[in-house]
């Protein structure tokens, strides 16, 4: 359903008089469940060179997309701003989940469900 979904946000985006409705949706769900069915009963020997087909299709668009947002960005700094906190965030969060003992205890104490990171700080002392 959410390729479904992806098509109408798309149809949305390229023509603005059009009304999104939810059986509008469902035939395009249908219509690609229906594509995918025959591709893997008639297309069996396709199947791998589409499979390397979207791989590079994915990766190509992600390096593609990253580099047009970084490119025109007015706030060159947010990237930055970003990238370091990151940096310092990746080694907090290792030692959180290093440190955080049983899951269950944590989220079965009386504060776990509010705040874990509370219960969590008592455990490694």
């Amino acid at each position: 359903m959410g390729v479904a979904v992806q098509v109408q946000a798309y149809v949305t985006l390229s023509r603005p008089s059009y009304e999104p409705e939810r059986w509008h949706a469902y035939i395009i769900y249908a219509f690609v469940i229906c594509f995918y069915t025959l591709l893997n009963v008639f297309g069996v020997k396709a199947l791998h060179s589409l499979n390397l087909l979207g791989i590079g299709t994915h990766l190509g668009g992600y390096l593609l997309m990253i580099i047009i947002m970084l490119v025109y960005t007015k706030d060159k700094h947010i990237f930055w701003t970003a990238l370091i906190n990151a940096i310092i965030t990746l080694p907090w969060l290792i030692v959180l989940l290093y440190c955080s003992g049983n899951i269950d205890d944590v989220l079965s104490s009386k504060i776990g469900p509010i705040s874990p990171v509370t219960q969590v700080r008592p455990l490694p002392t």
